[in-house]
């Protein structure tokens, strides 16, 4: 019981704040098209990246990609 009354005191004193973060992957994938055009266009269409899940593409004419693990982070 003390542990709360300490804990509740202490967020008392506290703000709540917003910080702005981004986070960059750099990384290369790689498509099968008739021009870079064409191959820019189905990147942008056709894969992603969802927080707290994988890299995925939606056609099949993206054969592969290499991105590292950890993004960088950026605090604004």
């Amino acid at each position: 019981m003390e542990e709360i009354f300490i804990l509740k005191k202490i967020m008392e004193d506290k703000k709540e704040y917003k910080v702005k973060v981004r986070f960059v992957l750099d990384g290369e994938v790689i498509v099968n098209a008739c021009c870079k055009d064409e191959a820019k266009e189905l990147v942008k269409d056709s894969f992603g990246f969802v927080i707290g899940g994988n890299l995925h593409s939606s056609d099949s004419r993206i054969a592969d990609w290499d991105f590292p693990i950890h993004p960088e982070m950026i605090v604004k």
